[in-house]
């Protein structure tokens, strides 16, 4: 997005200064978080070979690429 005074979103912010709190319009971005929780990590996984294992119809897992988590 186009900015005029180096920050971004700045003209976004400038068109709705009446409509915003100052708050929310000058607050700093954030990025999305970044999860990094090994259990959060290892069910995904889990979960989502389970999804394709259905989607496939087979009965069971396939063997554990070396790469993948265990």
């Amino acid at each position: 997005m186009k900015s005029f005074d180096g920050r971004e979103k700045s003209l976004l912010r400038a068109a709705m200064k009446d409509l915003l709190p100052e708050k929310a319009a000058y607050r700093i971005k954030l990025p999305y978080p970044n999860l990094r929780d090994r259990a959060y990590d290892e069910d995904m996984v889990s979960n989502s070979r389970s999804d394709l294992h259905r989607a496939a119809g087979t009965s069971r897992p396939s063997p554990r690429h070396p790469t993948c988590p265990s």
